[in-house]
């Protein structure tokens, strides 16, 4: 019982880097989930149902008469998560019907290196280019993912993303400028995504200061 435990908890922050990020997990099986963005591909999206799948095949398979009342407790609440988890993926699908979906996580995922004191700065701050490298992938999950969304979520997704852009023009390329290596790091690893300015309206990347992607105006016209 206290390997599935474990296994679910590591397992399901491995597959959230960016929730790994905040609740202090930062490496899975030697990656560095601080430098990772949650994989919202077809790929990614396959690999978070086979694994909430899996825990739902161990759980059935305990013999509860074989556990304490404290593990039985833990079991229920993994049961739950895991059921809340496969009816998001199989049913509700909030990744192709909510952009603020891809908005948010952009944003959590640059704010939390920025705000927690987890390592120091420097390393912080290249855990954020490496983040900021795979935000045009993510935005291309977006592309791919998204099918349709109610009028108010796109506005919200605009007004967030907003947040997100003031977030790197007022502080991250700051202090990433004043004070790291960081803004240098970046310009060089960043030339691959140079080619992702032109992008159709629906999708859009905006550039600060040259270089720095940042998702904006994710949905301009999902219907």
């Amino acid at each position: 019982m206290d390997t599935l435990t474990d296994d679910f908890i590591k397992g399901a922050l491995a597959l959230s880097p960016v929730t790994a990020t905040q609740a202090g997990y930062h490496t899975h099986n030697g990656a560095a989930l601080d430098e990772q963005i949650d994989d919202l591909s077809t790929a990614g999206i396959d690999a978070q149902r086979r694994f909430y799948q899996d825990m739902q095949r161990r759980i059935a398979a305990l013999d509860p008469a074989a556990l304490d009342r404290e593990q039985q407790a833990d079991v229920q609440i993994i049961k739950n998560n895991v059921g809340l988890s496969l009816l998001e993926l199989d049913t509700i699908q909030a990744f192709r019907h909510n952009p603020t979906v891809y908005v948010e996580l952009a944003g959590n995922a640059l704010y939390v290196p920025y705000v927690l004191n987890y390592a120091p700065a420097e390393t912080r701050f290249r855990h954020i280019v490496k983040r900021l490298e795979r935000i045009p992938a993510l935005v291309q999950q977006a592309k791919d993912n998204l099918l349709d969304a109610p009028d108010v979520w796109n506005r919200v997704a605009r007004e967030e993303n907003d947040g997100n852009i003031g977030l790197f023009t007022a502080s991250v390329i700051s202090l990433a400028t004043n004070g790291f290596l960081v803004w240098a790091t970046y310009q060089t690893n960043a030339a691959p995504g140079s080619q992702l300015t032109n992008l159709p309206p629906g999708s859009i990347l905006s550039t600060t200061n040259g270089q720095m992607y940042v998702l904006s105006n994710l949905v301009l016209n999902l219907k």
